[in-house]
């Protein structure tokens, strides 16, 4: 994920440089500046919220008696719940976030169904309809040893 906060960290601050310029120092910027609300309105979108979701952002992933819980944190895009009886298979993985999904966060792709936050690790699940869903995890294999331990809990 480092490699987000390279590319996003620049932008960032050049708006802040900008918007103390202009809102603090009252010097605006450049030849066409913006007005101050619409600066400010930027200032807000893409210099604090936009930062703020990609560093508190993240995948809960919770393993219960009922089920496996899913949960995006900051903002709370998606939510699932699995339950044990709809599972046909599943393994831990290593995925091409780009190339088999286009990328980290809710998607569709070749191999179905990805919610990911960052890395290439994951635990691929496949339904018994046929359905796939990957959930990304820095732990792939702690993830399927909690998934056994609750499918089969007299085997582990």
């Amino acid at each position: 994920m480092t490699w987000v906060w390279v590319i996003l960290l620049p932008g960032v601050g050049a708006l802040w440089y900008s918007a103390y310029r202009q809102l603090i120092l009252g010097e605006p910027v450049g030849n066409r500046p913006a007005s101050n609300p619409v600066l400010l309105l930027f200032w807000f979108a893409f210099g604090l919220a936009l930062p703020a979701w990609f560093f508190f952002g993240g995948l809960r992933t919770e393993v219960r008696d009922d089920g496996v819980h899913l949960q995006a944190v900051a903002p709370p895009l998606c939510s699932q719940h699995i339950d044990y009886s709809e599972i046909a298979t599943y393994e831990a993985r290593r995925y091409r976030p780009l190339r088999d999904f286009g990328g980290w966060g809710p998607r569709f792709g070749q191999g179905g169904k990805a919610y990911t936050v960052s890395g290439n690790r994951g635990v691929q699940l496949v339904f018994k309809d046929g359905r796939r869903l990957l959930i990304g995890s820095q732990k792939a294999d702690q993830l399927v040893e909690a998934i056994d331990r609750h499918m089969f809990p007299g085997n582990v």
